[in-house]
């Protein structure tokens, strides 16, 4: 199957995947006030805070591993790696069982709703690791319907708990971890018939998806912080009105939208960025480059077309408690463009095995994070945030493209656009 024609499947079932769990929001606008929804945004912040610390880089590791390893040693790797990710699991549950009220009183969220959201980070570790599976074995169209199965039970869920039922943001929770059991038995049963679970264990590949893995928890860590810390800075300097931050939020989740098609990309350019990593010729030094200007210059097609349409799209979907976002929105949606060309550059890292790049990088990154975040809400509020965002993912890629040319010493003919389009076809 062409690149094309994969991206094309891909992105629909990102849309499935993330842009139908967007687009329900905005219609959850009508049963959820900016108030909850703000609880909302800071359970979201909990979640994305635990997943790096049980996933350690599982998914991404099962796509780059599959290059290297033979059928019995893959499946021993797998087996290795999920022991790995189920014992930190563990870890932190019982962490959380004996700290969980103080967190829950820090993070201004109820103790039940964190829990639930412990057990839909170790679900979320098994749908990661089947669309990855699905990535590797170049099978969108499975990958497909498996988003669209667990997103269908969510939304049918949010139905009966959320409109029907009355249960508010808990109840939305909740429709969140049903779905994410339902895909941790799917998870289950289903890499259990491929043989990958079993229990054979390799204490060899446990330490290297350990070192893999604690990169990725840097880098996981810094992406956390990188969507996280407006939100929770807005929290700061306003902890007894979640208003505004529900606003902020829901304007979040439309820009987000610019970034289910970065994550469909990478779902797709991932597999073939490593194969041609892997005989670097220089045609593929061509096609590798040219690849990455199609996207860069969709992207900011699609980012312009979003930032026209948004006023219309509020004016007649959305809740008018929540226009007072609306200039929020182009904002984050150029910063998620950035975040787009960032991803485009985070592949060589990660084919490389620069673990020791990517903390560094991932420490700095953290620290531009918080303190843009940091003093642009203190001095303009809400739409401090959305300045900073925009700054920050624009410096980050900057600052990415310059260290990955540097360690990873490619030789990129990045200005030589004429090779790079003259056999464009």
């Amino acid at each position: 199957m062409n690149l094309a024609k994969s991206f094309s499947i891909y992105t629909i079932a990102s849309f499935f995947n993330k842009g139908m769990m967007a687009l329900l929001a905005f219609f959850l606008t009508h049963y959820i006030l900016p108030q909850d929804n703000g609880v909302l945004s800071l359970y979201s912040v909990f979640v994305a805070f635990v997943l790096p610390f049980v996933i350690l880089g599982m998914p991404s590791s099962l796509v780059l591993e599959h290059t290297k390893l033979n059928e019995n040693e893959y499946k021993i790797y797998f087996s290795s790696a999920l022991a790995l990710s189920s014992f930190s699991f563990i870890i932190l549950f019982l962490v959380f069982l004996v700290a969980g009220n103080f967190i829950a009183g820090f993070m201004t969220v109820p103790f039940r709703m964190l829990l639930f959201g412990m057990l839909y980070a170790y679900f979320n570790l098994f749908q990661e690791n089947i669309l990855a599976y699905l990535r590797m074995l170049n099978r969108p169209v499975k990958f497909l319907i498996i988003s669209a199965i667990k997103d269908l039970l969510e939304i049918a869920l949010v139905i009966w708990l959320v409109i029907q039922s009355g249960r508010g943001a808990e109840g939305r929770v909740i429709a969140s971890v049903l779905a994410g059991g339902v895909m941790f038995i799917m998870g289950m049963v289903y890499f259990y018939n491929q043989g990958l679970i079993h229990t054979r264990i390799s204490m060899q590949y446990v330490r290297e998806e350990f070192k893999f893995g604690i990169a990725q928890v840097f880098f996981q860590f810094n992406v956390f912080l990188l969507n996280a810390t407006d939100k929770f800075m807005i929290n700061y300097f306003n902890p007894h009105d979640k208003t505004e931050l529900g606003i902020y939020s829901l304007s979040n989740q439309f820009a987000f939208i610019i970034n289910v098609i970065v994550g469909a990309f990478f779902f797709t350019y991932q597999p073939v960025l490593y194969k041609m990593l892997s005989n670097l010729t220089e045609a593929n030094k061509l096609k590798m480059l040219r690849i990455k200007y199609i996207f860069a210059g969709c992207l900011l097609l699609a980012t312009m077309l979003m930032v026209i349409c948004i006023p219309w799209v509020y004016h007649q979907f959305i809740n008018p408690a929540y226009h007072p976002g609306i200039p929020y929105v182009a904002w984050l949606a150029f910063s998620y463009f950035f975040w787009g060309l960032y991803a485009l550059m985070l592949g060589f890292l990660y084919y490389y095995k620069k673990n020791r790049t990517v903390i560094l990088f991932s420490v700095y990154s953290a620290v531009v994070c918080i303190l843009l975040d940091y003093f642009f809400i203190k001095y303009d509020g809400v739409m401090g945030a959305a300045h900073a965002n925009l700054i920050m993912y624009a410096l980050l890629f900057v600052s990415l493209f310059i260290t990955v040319n540097r360690v990873c010493d490619l030789k990129l003919p990045w200005l030589k656009l004429g090779a790079i389009f003259k056999s464009m076809k």
